[in-house]
């Protein structure tokens, strides 16, 4: 068995790909340098900080409180995530 060539992909079996195909840039693109607008416009969203969503109407938190406990079988499903999550090695690991 021969080894694949260049251009193939392991995810995608039985593509290949000549390196002919077609980018979203093309080679011959000049770097283009921003507007005053659009530095503006990144400098004004820079400083938007991120909030919570609204609070919960009153209808809302009424639902909630209304809504049945968690099942059993929920807080199982949950600690045993917890315990798989725990002992995850390789990648995707947190220190």
């Amino acid at each position: 068995m021969t080894p694949p060539g260049p251009g193939y992909n392991p995810e995608i079996p039985n593509v290949y790909w000549s390196g002919n195909e077609r980018t979203t840039v093309p080679d011959d693109a000049k770097p283009t340098r921003p507007s005053d607008t659009t530095r503006e416009a990144e400098a004004a969203d820079a400083q938007v900080h991120a909030a919570a969503d609204d609070m919960p109407t009153p209808e809302e938190e009424k639902a909630a409180e209304r809504a049945p406990a968690e099942s059993p079988e929920v807080a199982e499903n949950y600690e045993e995530a917890m315990e798989r999550g725990a002992r995850q090695k390789g990648e995707g690991r947190l220190p």
